[in-house]
């Protein structure tokens, strides 16, 4: 299957051409390195990214009160659902760069109930959650003209201490329902190459 360009729509002008719009759904994070605590998450720079290259963009996530979206996703309208925690990830690098992650803080499950009206039919829809955060098929529950999903968070299992390993993808043919094309990291699963395969019976390219 191809997937088509994100279709133009009618709105704000941007050199003359009207702007498409990016929605990135999924958890915004705190990520500890050695320096300190980041902003993460794959909405986040996804976001951010789209900004950048002249999209609008916006973010429907779920945090904790530290979560600032004007401070830290500055000019990206976030609809959030209010948890009592932001997702923390603890993220240890071996000398092969291998990353070791842990979580120790998880927000609540993202709602659409966050996502207003005039959000609900963007251009791109980009599904990236962290930690299972999506329980359902979003792709058919907005009208989006592009879709795409990233992996990783479907197929992270956290255990009770908070350590982070590769699961078995549990129900693919709901998740990827109306997805165009998944982003698929070799270090997400093992046997990555021959998990794509398997999978390329629920989503048209990977």
């Amino acid at each position: 299957g191809r997937v088509a360009a994100a279709p133009v729509r009618e709105g704000a002008v941007l050199r003359g051409a009207a702007v498409p719009r990016l929605l990135a759904v999924g958890h915004v994070s705190r990520d500890r390195r050695p320096g300190g605590d980041v902003l993460g998450g794959s909405v986040s720079y996804g976001s951010l990214a789209a900004r950048r290259l002249g999209w609008e963009a916006a973010v429907l996530t779920s945090a904790g009160p530290d979560f600032e979206p004007a401070r830290e996703l500055p000019g990206i309208p976030c609809f959030v659902r209010r948890s009592s925690a932001t997702t923390r990830f603890v993220n240890d690098y071996d000398a092969d760069g291998t990353r070791h992650q842990s979580v120790t803080a998880r927000a609540d499950e993202v709602d659409l109930e966050a996502l207003p009206a005039s959000w609900r039919d963007p251009d791109a829809l980009l599904l990236g959650p962290l930690a299972g955060e999506l329980g359902g098929p979003f792709a058919t529950a907005l009208e989006a003209g592009t879709v795409g999903a990233i992996a990783q968070g479907y197929v992270r299992a956290i255990d009770a201490e908070g350590g982070v390993s590769a699961r078995e993808w549990a129900r693919p043919e709901r998740d990827l329902l109306g997805v165009h094309v998944l982003f698929l990291s070799e270090h997400d699963l093992p046997g990555a190459e021959a998990r794509a395969r398997a999978l390329l019976a629920h989503v048209p390219m990977i």
